[in-house]
């Protein structure tokens, strides 16, 4: 398996903790995480090493964190759902999807031009 090749951090200022609206963090909601355009689920690590995997859905621990390090690792192009904790599998009401979301390490110029169009 090739090494993982992105870090998700949920905001520019490297937090980990998720915030769907208003000022009331995602306690125990549902990080899942998708091939791109799908509902297959794909795996995510700890480290960039890959060595541990996280669970798929990822729950968000009572402040709207990460659990552990706060880490998300990627091996490829991948789709991101943020699901209230009570939400089906695949989320039938996420607070939020974001689909394509590339790798660092293989990201492409016509890539960085169409993520760089993206509103927040």
């Amino acid at each position: 398996m090739a090494g993982p090749v992105a870090f998700l951090s949920p905001d520019p200022t490297q937090s980990t903790q998720f915030i769907p609206g208003g000022n009331t963090p995602a306690s125990g909601a549902q990080l899942f995480v998708y091939a791109p355009g799908t509902t297959q689920k794909i795996s995510t690590f700890t480290d960039p090493s890959a060595s541990t995997a996280r669970t798929n859905p990822i729950v968000l621990d009572s402040g709207g964190n990460i659990p552990g390090n706060g880490e998300v690792w990627i091996t490829s192009t991948a789709k991101f759902v943020l699901a209230p904790s009570n939400d089906a599998d695949p989320p039938q009401s996420p607070y939020w999807t974001r689909d394509n979301y590339y790798g660092i390490n293989n990201i492409t110029a016509a890539q960085v031009q169409s993520l760089s169009a993206q509103s927040e």
